[in-house]
């Protein structure tokens, strides 16, 4: 367990000084401007204070996700084009399997029957499911 000094403990060396007293400070500060704005605020109407604290957070959000949603349609953009070189790439090489191969099959419409013998599969009885009995486990019965 990492131990965690608290904001206004000195630091080890006895010192009150430091990082931490840095984020003290800075959070007092920070909350003396917060009262100083709240109050002018709330001068010019009541509550104006909270809402305008809360249309700051609101628009800072929508900053960071319009930022967030640009980055992601770049990265799409680049790499929905690598997957089309891709696909191309793997498109050759298929079509250079099938040129160097047999002879390419003509596609039938779903109309016409087509085919051949050499398609057919062939099902010989005998398998393991002739003779079979199923499970020879016991069922068990209720206690």
């Amino acid at each position: 367990m990492r131990y965690v000094a608290h904001p206004s403990a000195p630091l080890p060396d006895g010192r009150t000084d430091g990082p931490v007293a840095d984020r003290r400070q800075g959070r007092e500060v920070n909350g003396t401007m917060t009262d100083e704005l709240t109050a002018k605020a709330n001068a010019f109407a009541p509550n104006w204070g909270q809402s305008i604290f809360q249309s700051a957070n609101e628009m800072m959000n929508h900053a960071i996700i319009r930022n967030r949603i640009e980055e992601v349609q770049a990265q799409a953009k680049v790499e929905r084009d690598w997957w089309d070189k891709r696909r191309a790439r793997i498109e050759s090489d298929f079509m250079k399997e099938l040129d160097g191969g047999a002879a390419v099959a003509k596609p039938t419409t779903p109309g016409e029957k087509g085919g051949s013998d050499e398609d057919a599969v062939i099902v010989e009885g005998g398998g393991p499911a002739v003779g079979a009995k199923g499970s020879t486990r016991k069922k068990k019965g209720k206690k």
